[in-house]
């Protein structure tokens, strides 16, 4: 677990499990992972992900942007997009609410981008 309450966190890695928050600040990501959680309160979420063996991302911001990168070959997606004053869009093909990799990605001020 990376937290910061007055910056931007930023990790980089191969990781089984993440969880990754920021009050005030960015929360980034870039690497292996298969269970990752990612929060920023008044900034942005970015994930980049370089593996196909994910099983779950649990990203949100109140107050920014969420941006899902995945890695092409990556199958079986539920991607959970939700914005309340923001666009959304998703370029994955959704397997269904039983897929092997969840993804909830949502923010109550930005943008939500997963692809």
């Amino acid at each position: 677990e990376v937290s910061s309450l007055s910056g931007d966190v930023t990790v980089d890695g191969v990781f089984e499990t993440l969880q990754i928050k920021s009050t005030s600040g960015d929360a980034e990501f870039s690497g292996s992972v298969s269970e990752l959680t990612a929060s920023s309160v008044s900034c942005d979420a970015e994930i980049t992900i370089e593996n196909t063996t994910l099983k779950r991302i649990d990203a949100h911001s109140t107050s920014g942007d969420v941006e899902i990168t995945l890695p092409a070959g990556l199958t079986g997606v539920h991607a959970e997009c939700s914005t309340v004053s923001g666009e959304v869009l998703s370029r994955v093909s959704d397997a269904g609410s039983g897929a092997q990799v969840q993804i909830r990605a949502k923010s109550i001020s930005g943008d939500v981008k997963v692809g």
